[in-house]
């Protein structure tokens, strides 16, 4: 019996294609990055076109599907079957990574997807045929050189936006702190301010916004110093309402009395003093307030 020479051509579509650093032809490239919030990372199926000729031997007398495998070399030079590797036929998963093309098969998209063990960088894969198929030979002219496959390491774009969020962000508050906020909320030029109650109080002002004098007992929140100024505050029962004193110019400051306080001025001047009155208590007590 006459043994047939049954021989497919297995020719690879390079309109689109370009070398791949002598590694092989390029087939694809995987942009991977690691999730981030709610945009996580979707495989990448890296498809191109393989046209199968089948000779006429073959059309006539090949009944069985012709398989192939995909092997790659490993770091001592060996082949061996890739691992890291989904392999996709038309869309479709392959069995166990086995490529099955049957002699009607003309034009087959073949899909490489890389799985999450797969090192970052380039790989050669190889299709070799599975077993004994019925065949005596494969042409690989196309294939001999391997298929070149790439896997970078990305930073998932969710995060690069957050990241210039933050970076636009910082440069905004830096901005504020710096070149805005002087100007918006003014501070005190002169330097040390006196209370007198029942107690003497000596109180460094320079820089701050304002001063709050009260009986309740206040702390200001550490952002709000940082974008809006410090406040001083002087916790003293004689003050039954918040009295305010803030910036007037370089040498005074403006005086704010809630109802029930008098006093003969608004402003203190460096090197005056000012009465201050609380009707509301009894006996009527007094405090002096006095700018250096």
């Amino acid at each position: 019996m006459i043994r047939k020479n049954i021989i497919i051509s297995i020719v690879l579509l390079t309109i689109f294609f370009t070398s791949c650093k002598d590694e092989g032809i390029y087939w694809g490239k995987t942009n991977y990055y690691e999730n981030f919030l709610f945009v996580k990372y979707k495989p990448v199926i890296m498809e191109q076109t393989l046209i199968f000729e089948f000779n006429e031997d073959a059309q006539n007398f090949l009944d069985s599907n012709v398989e192939f495998e995909v092997v790659k070399k490993n770091e001592n030079g060996d082949i061996e079957i890739a691992q890291d590797i989904i392999l996709y036929k038309n869309n479709e998963k392959c069995e166990n990574n086995i490529l099955s093309i049957h002699k009607e098969d003309k034009e087959v998209s073949i899909g490489i997807e890389f799985t999450d063990k797969a090192r970052y960088g380039t790989h050669t894969l190889f299709l070799r045929e599975k077993g004994i198929s019925g065949i005596d030979r494969i042409d690989y002219q196309e294939l001999g050189t391997g298929l070149c496959v790439i896997k970078t390491k990305k930073t998932n774009p969710l995060l690069i936006g957050f990241i210039w969020f933050l970076i636009i962000l910082l440069g905004i508050c830096i901005v504020w702190i710096i070149l805005i906020k002087p100007l918006v909320y003014e501070s005190f030029k002169v330097k040390q301010l006196i209370i007198t109650t029942d107690r003497f109080r000596s109180l460094k002002i320079r820089a701050c916004k304002k001063v709050v004098c009260s009986k309740k007992n206040q702390k200001q929140s550490f952002v709000n110093q940082l974008f809006t100024g410090k406040i001083v505050f002087v916790h003293d029962d004689f003050f039954t309402d918040d009295l305010i004193i803030t910036p007037r110019d370089k040498k005074r400051v403006r005086i704010k009395m809630p109802s029930g306080f008098e006093s003969t001025s608004n402003t203190v001047t460096i090197g005056e003093t000012m009465t201050i009155t609380n009707t509301l208590v009894s006996p009527n007590k007094s405090a002096i307030i006095q700018i250096n």
